[in-house]
Parts: C-alpha cells; structure tokens; sequence
C-alpha cells in the first residue's frame, strides 16, 4: 500500500516538473497584409482544422471600420461595398443584410474578436494563402493602390535636390492630395473609391469607342506614374489614371455601356458601377442625387445641408429628434420565419414607429427633428452614419434624443424591451439625465409591448449616445428574432401602444425639464 501511495506521488511530481503544454513563439501563427509582416496581440488561431484572425487587425489595414456592440456581442465591419455583422458563437454572419453560413463561429480571445479567414476569402474578394511551413496567413486585397502623401513625396525631392538648389518650397500646398486609390471588383458591381486630403468633385464623361467613365480631379498633386489594372472575363476591362499638370484623370473601360453612380463623402469619391444591366436606360451623368433634391449640384452632395436640411422650428417649443435606427444599405438585423424567409428588417419596423411617435409629438406642438423619414442611409459608411445623426441633433440644439431600435439574438428564445443610455454622459444643465430619460421611457414601453421588461442598461460607448450633447437614448423595443416580438412589431395596434408609450415617456420628461405642462 506504501509504495503504491509512494508511485502515485512520484508521477504527481512528474507532471509538475513538467511545464503544460502551451504555444511556443515556433507554434504561433504569423500574419501578413499586403507583403507586411503584421504584429498583433492575439496571435491567429485553428479551431476545428479551420483558422481564425483577428477582425480589427484585418479590417483595419484594408481601411474599413470596426464597431463592437457590447449588448449584442456583435461586430459590424464597415467597408466602401458592404455592412458585414458578425455575432459571437454563431456560424450565421451578414453582409448587406443578407444571411451567410461560415464554417465556424466567431470567438473571443484575450478580449479580440477572432474571424475565420475562408470568410474573407469567399466573401470580401480578398487573397487568402496559408504557408504551413512557416505557419503564416497572407492576406491580400486584389486592387489596392496606396499611394504616398503629397509632403512626403516633396520632402524626398527636397533631399535628393537640396545640393542643386531646385527645390522650390512653395510646391508643398499647391494642390490636393490623392491619398489612395481602391478597386473592388465583385461579380455584380464594382467599387473604384479615390480618397482625398479634402473635397474633391470631378468632371465626368462617357466616352464610347470603347465605352469609358471618364473622371477628371481638378488640381490633384502628380505624385505617382500613371498606372493601370487590367481585368480578365470581367464587365470592367480596366482601371487607369494618368496624372497631368493640373488634373488627375481616371478611366474605367467597361466591355458594354454600364450604369454608374458617385458616393462621396468629406474626403472621397466612390464610382459604383452596376454590372449586366444593359436592358437599363443609362445617363450620361450618374451622380446620386438625394431623394427629393432634384436640383442639387454636384458641389452641396458631399455636404450635411443635402442629408439635413435644418427645419423651421417653434423657437417656444421644445426640439425631440427621433433617429429611426438604420437605413438604406443598412437594414440592421432581419426578422426570418421557419422556412428562412425574411419577414421584418429592423430598418423598417424603426422608421414605422418613429414616424408613429412624430406624429404624437407635433399634434402637441412639439418640434420633432426626424433624423430620416424615408428608407436612406446618413453615409456611406457605418461611422459616418452614425456620426450623422449625432450632429444634426447638436446642430439643431435638440432637448432630447431619442434613437429608435429593435433588438435581435441567436437565441430566438430571447425577447424583451430595454432602453440604453450613455452612463452619466449628455445631462449637465438640461433638467434631466440620460438614465431618468431612459427610466421615463422604459416603464410605460414595456406595459405596452407586454413583452419581457429587460429594465435600462448603461452603454456609453454607444456612437449616437456618446456624440450628442443632451440627454439621449436608444430604444430596443422588442426582438426580431423572436416569433412572438416579431408579432408585436407587426401588428398595427401593438405598434400604436408603443408609439403612445415612448410619447408619454418623453412628455414626461419634458415635464421634469420644465419645458411643457
């Protein structure tokens, strides 16, 4: 009996002579982006034979944005094509609102965001080669051309010349910038964005013979050769741009005559060209004019005026702005039934009961602010987006905003109200605090829908919660994930209540602020 007690200690101290196993410096997986060796904290990973990367590492160096919402344990990538949501745990992803299964879920690790790489393969367009001698992913964008800044490029001239005495300094400010050039050449569209040190609108022509988009960028620095990219069983034949004395022009040769649109924002230029639409009608200028501004020249569409047109406002009463969450590209999360077809986009069940809740307002003669009113987006991006709808309540100097939601989960079990706001953030001098706005809202929504009352929850990293400068919230008024809340936002009569409840919510507390009766 001793000397078996005496073995078992022995080979309990065996193990604790030896250290666990772990990952040596030679086991961990190396990352390389375009050529570059990149290092992050949370190294790549295999689960299940299939390897993950860190999505804000990635998604970075292409030059998308990354948010994280905490709430949904969801990551949403903005790029110049598409709006892709991950959510933890689940082999579901979405892009552009549409459904994609992925071979393995989404993980956390070391608080980083790990995605698997065949997604961004199969998905974004992108190159993805796995080395298994030296255990490296390389990741590369098929098009992209960076080009370096105007003051560096000078800065060389200056070394290379100074002995020569031909560097003229009065060179550094002369033009634009033309900071990097991108083509996403997808299946049924392709994307050619400019990016700019500031505004830049060009000329535009078509050009047949063969058939040409033809961009000219007035007084854009030639810092780089002119260049080419050519395209094989493709619509879009070639890419080029050629820089002259006072001009950059670009050329997209297309095989047949093709419809196209510009997208800009403060520093870019984005041509989206629609593939196999011969049958369409096509102008000779595509410029994407907002709805309901048919007479805006081209010069005021990279402006906020076009997005937002401040209202004339009751200076005696109180300003709401209501932010129907999402729109346009973005339709946020979908609601699908058991056969998988979409039954209900967030989008939509947010603007139905925001222009509900406009219209209780004003019949009180309340000036309401609707951040949209239609099916749009506020920017060709997720953060410019957002953003957007943070200013035009500061620009308005609103008394409260509200920004109007509906949640979602894998679990379809999941279902419930809840108000966000941004901790004690937006109330100093106002009457009131997010959190007593968020309680006053909160109380009479959850009677309402009858559903689960999942109380107030403090988000302060919230984009839209943290920019504006009042007191502000975000409502998840029901799940579209969950067969019974999809009810409620489908029923006239439920959405009614909830209109009056967020009402009585806000009147409340306009009434603690002193603002009405």
């Amino acid at each position: 009996m001793t000397k078996r007690v005496i073995s078992i200690l022995l080979i309990i101290m065996l193990f604790i002579s030896v250290p666990a196993f772990s990952k040596g410096e030679s086991d961990e997986i190396g990352l390389i982006i375009n050529g570059q060796k990149i290092e992050c904290d949370v190294s790549p990973e295999i689960i299940n034979g299939r390897t993950l990367v860190p999505a804000r590492v990635i998604f970075d160096s292409f030059g998308a944005e990354v948010f994280w919402n905490d709430s949904l344990r969801q990551v949403v990538v903005s790029t110049s094509a598409s709006v892709i949501i991950f959510n933890i745990g689940s082999k579901i992803a979405y892009v552009n609102g549409v459904a994609f299964n992925i071979d393995v879920a989404p993980v956390i690790m070391n608080g980083r965001t790990l995605i698997p790489v065949r997604f961004i393969s199969e998905r974004m367009g992108y190159d993805v080669v796995w080395n298994g001698t030296d255990r490296t992913v390389n990741i590369t964008s098929s098009k992209v051309i960076v080009r370096d800044e105007v003051y560096d490029k000078i800065e060389n001239e200056k070394t290379d010349n100074e002995d020569n005495n031909n560097y003229d300094e009065s060179s550094k400010d002369i033009r634009t910038q033309l900071r990097q050039l991108t083509v996403t050449n997808n299946d049924d569209t392709c994307y050619v964005k400019v990016s700019f040190s500031q505004k830049v609108i060009p000329n535009e022509m078509r050009l047949s013979s063969p058939d040409r988009i033809v961009l000219d960028f007035e007084n854009v620095n030639q810092i780089c050769k002119d260049e080419k990219i050519d395209f094989e069983d493709s619509d879009i034949i070639q890419v080029r741009w050629a820089y002259h004395d006072d001009y950059t022009r670009l050329v997209i040769e297309t095989n047949q005559k093709l419809d196209y649109t510009l997208k800009y924002t403060s520093t870019s230029c984005t041509v989206v060209i629609e593939k196999e639409n011969v049958d369409k009608p096509v102008s000779d200028n595509k410029t994407e004019q907002p709805s309901g501004d048919e007479d805006v020249t081209d010069k005021e569409i990279i402006d906020k005026d076009v997005i937002f047109t401040p209202p004339i406002l009751d200076s005696k009463a109180p300003i709401i702005v209501i932010d129907p969450g999402h729109g346009g590209y973005d339709a946020g999360a979908v609601g699908r039934d058991d056969s998988g077809e979409i039954v209900i986009r967030e989008k939509d069940a947010n603007l139905t009961i925001s222009l509900k809740v406009e219209k209780r307002l004003k019949s009180d003669g309340i000036n309401v602010v609707m951040t949209r009113n239609t099916d749009k987006a506020l920017g060709t991006t997720v953060m410019e987006d957002l953003v957007t709808r943070a200013e035009i309540a500061n620009r308005v100097g609103a008394d409260l905003f509200i920004s109007i939601h509906n949640n979602a989960s894998e679990n379809s079990d999941a279902t419930g109200t809840s108000v966000l706001y941004p901790g004690l953030a937006n109330s100093g001098g106002y009457g009131i605090t997010s959190k007593e706005l968020a309680q006053n809202i909160q109380n009479p929504m959850a009677e309402a829908t009858g559903l689960k009352d999942r109380g107030i929850v403090e988000s302060p990293e919230m984009v839209v919660l943290k920019r504006t400068k009042m007191p502000a919230v975000l409502l998840e008024c029901a799940f579209v994930t969950n067969e019974g809340d999809r009810a409620v936002l489908l029923s006239e009569e439920r959405t009614d209540a909830i209109a009056d409840a967020i009402y009585k919510g806000i009147v409340n507390s306009l009434r603690t602020m002193g603002k009405v009766k």
